[in-house]
């Protein structure tokens, strides 16, 4: 089989390289939508696992904005600034490492990274990472609390829709 290498024409190692090539192009799209084009930090990739009305409207507060007032979402929304207000979401939540909410939640899901000050009700799950800061009232049907959140306040959950 070595000898049947050797004696491959030029053209033909330039059409298989450029095979290969798409293929590998392919494969990697593939992995990237497969990944929700997300970084390879382990915080954001696992904030897929929640359940999203829509995986592909992706709303978000990058760091350095700041907000005062009322923000409603039909979609997911990212928080890395700053809301100082309420936030309406029929879908997914997420207060980044670097965000801030101070105010009222109402949504479907959220993962909690940053801090929160204010009242949060979550009608199916809220995820709080071990980097969160809360301070104040959960409603919640479901809850998952990783060791390192720090939390001060109250929870009520139901398995009601909030």
């Amino acid at each position: 089989m070595l000898n049947y290498f050797f004696f491959i024409p030029c053209s033909l190692w330039w059409h298989i390289a450029k095979q290969l090539s798409k293929t590998r192009k392919t494969l990697l799209i593939k992995k990237l939508e497969m990944f929700g084009k997300k970084s390879s930090d382990d915080s954001k990739n696992q904030n897929n696992l929640i359940p999203s009305a829509n995986n592909m409207a992706i709303n978000s507060l990058v760091k350095g904005t700041h907000v005062d007032g009322s923000v409603s979402s039909e979609s997911d929304i990212r928080i890395d600034g700053t809301i100082k207000g309420t936030l309406n979401c029929k879908a997914k939540v997420i207060i980044g490492a670097t965000g801030s909410v101070e105010g009222e939640i109402k949504c479907q899901n959220a993962v909690i990274e940053g801090r929160f000050k204010g009242n949060i009700h979550v009608s199916d799950l809220l995820m709080v990472r071990e980097t969160a800061d809360v301070v104040g009232d959960i409603y919640t049907s479901k809850l998952t609390v990783n060791a390192g959140a720090n939390f001060n306040g109250s929870i009520k959950m139901s398995g009601q829709t909030v």
